[in-house]
């Protein structure tokens, strides 16, 4: 069933879990839950995988044994890379450890800490059906009013009221610096968010996505893939990529299910190198295990079930090119269709970006970048920009990105 909203939670925290998920599908928001959504036999990685790329939003029960769960973090950065919206619900007086500090630094948090639990899920329901209808229809995301309950003045003397505009006065004069500091610094305001660009080359599609905090923080994500069918003819294996060209890539596996090339680094897209060099600003070619043909390993078998999607072959390789960890991937289904896919991210500080100038400090790859930048309009800007220690030589082209959030 086509889902709305993933719900994130920690098995200690699954009466809360629940009750949230009770209150959405009350509002009509479709959720999907483990284990309630989890079918018997189905493999539990995969289905909560495919859970969380078939959602919109990440309603994330936020507390201090979530904070400490690897599997969150796994979910997190998945929804993350996924570019699906992240909506914390902080149950506890919790603040995110290490693991997820970076990943939740920018979206907004829903504070249900105050018991009891059941008077904050009306305002959870409104925000995520808030969101759901911003993303539905592409304007901003108005976030709804919270009630609140009004203090009773009768009774009060003109020196406590006086007081008051007075305490009134001081709290204006510290959300204005509050404001000050966060959009006030070295990052042009503008930035700010979830941007995504994407580029073609042949059938193949690349996407990036960049996240900006309002302390010049970011992240860089490039995703490469490419999709098309595998042909055996004569024991040799051709890719037929989306675009209809073919291509040979080698023989076929004996006795392989589905028929998959022998050698999956020889089936790897002629430009993913050429790719992978640039984005990790290096002049290393190619990893060692390339050239001995041990490059990919097979992670889980091929399997076709019935009332269930076939599950592919999955081949990884995790090459390093620079100092840049790369994740690559073949999927080859039942059905005789390939994909792969290979990404990576770039993290670091913007440390001015202003006038349509900016310059950053890649954490990452130990280099420092400069460029310019334009707004097309609220939501577009083109960005430039080229290293300052470089390696590579050529600048960057522009690229136009969209924002997202």
């Amino acid at each position: 069933m086509a889902h709305d909203v993933f719900i994130s939670y920690s098995s200690q925290d699954k009466p809360a879990a629940d009750a949230v998920c009770a209150k959405l599908e009350s509002r009509g928001i479709r959720c999907w839950i483990a284990p309630r959504d989890i079918l018997p036999g189905m493999d539990w990685g995969g289905a909560i995988i495919d859970a969380i790329e078939g959602s919109q939003v990440m309603a994330l029960v936020f507390s201090r044994n979530a904070d400490a769960s690897p599997q969150i973090k796994r979910e997190v950065e998945r929804a993350v890379n996924k570019e699906v919206l992240i909506v914390p619900i902080r149950i506890e007086d919790a603040k995110p450890g290490r693991n997820l500090e970076y990943f939740l630094s920018t979206p907004h948090w829903l504070d249900a800490i105050t018991p009891p639990f059941a008077q904050h899920l009306d305002y959870i329901a409104d925000t995520v059906h808030a969101i759901l209808e911003a993303r539905r229809t592409g304007r901003a995301i108005e976030p709804p009013p919270r009630a609140v309950t009004r203090p009773v003045t009768r009774g009060l003397d003109r020196r406590t009221l006086v007081r008051a505009g007075i305490g009134t006065a001081v709290l204006i004069a510290v959300l204005a610096l509050i404001w000050w500091l966060m959009y006030g610094g070295p990052v042009d305001h503008r930035l700010v968010g979830k941007w995504t660009a994407s580029q073609v080359m042949g059938p193949d599609n690349i996407a990036f996505s960049l996240f900006v905090d309002h302390r010049g923080n970011y992240r860089l994500d490039i995703d490469y893939t490419e999709t098309g069918r595998v042909v055996v003819k004569d024991t040799l294996v051709y890719f037929v990529t989306a675009d209809g060209a073919s291509r040979l890539v080698g023989g076929v596996a004996p006795g392989s299910y589905p028929p998959m090339v022998a050698n999956p680094t020889t089936g790897v897209p002629n430009g993913v190198w050429t790719v992978m060099i640039g984005f990790s600003s290096t002049t290393t070619t190619f990893p060692p295990e390339i050239l001995t043909g041990k490059a990919f390993k097979l992670v889980s078998a091929a399997a076709s079930g019935t009332g269930a999607a076939d599950r592919p072959a999955l081949f990884t390789f995790n090459p390093t090119l620079g100092r840049i960890p790369w994740r690559m991937q073949f999927k080859f289904y039942p059905g005789g269709t390939y994909e792969f896919s290979a990404s990576a991210e770039d993290v670091g500080t913007i440390t001015t970006a202003h006038g349509g100038r900016w310059t950053s400090n890649s954490e990452s790859k130990g280099m420092l970048f400069d460029g310019t930048y334009r707004f097309i309009n609220a939501n577009t800007v083109e960005i430039a920009g080229t290293t300052s220690t470089t390696l590579t030589g050529p600048a960057m082209p522009a690229m136009e990105w969209k924002r997202v959030s």
